[in-house]
């Protein structure tokens, strides 16, 4: 398989920076500091059984914890193919900015 990118992009409407951390059952990625305008990036190769997932925890200035899948294999495989971008607002995550989801306050399985 190819791999898979996937990008961060900090959107936040205060243009503060962002925390993030990401996983998978495989891999933790660790903390990250993303500044306004900039972005993370990771990548991988999604297993045979399509069922790789990323979760991202983000923390806004604010300091809530939110999460997201920054990856879903069953959802995003052909969406994003061998690129997903995500960009981060306060309020939702948006890959290519046109398909939004709203952050839950404990990580998604």
């Amino acid at each position: 398989w190819p791999k898979t990118h996937v990008r961060l992009f900090d959107k936040a409407e205060s243009q503060s920076d962002i925390t993030v951390h990401c996983w998978s059952s495989e891999d933790d990625l660790g903390v990250h500091t993303i500044r306004f305008g900039e972005f993370y990036a990771f990548n991988f190769r999604h297993n045979l059984l399509c069922n790789t997932k990323f979760v991202c925890q983000v923390k806004f200035a604010d300091g809530v914890d939110k999460f997201f899948h920054a990856y879903h294999c069953q959802r995003d495989r052909f969406k994003c193919r061998e690129m997903c971008d995500w960009s981060l607002y306060e309020n939702r995550a948006c890959l290519w900015d046109s398909d939004c989801y709203d952050y839950t306050k404990t990580p998604p399985l």
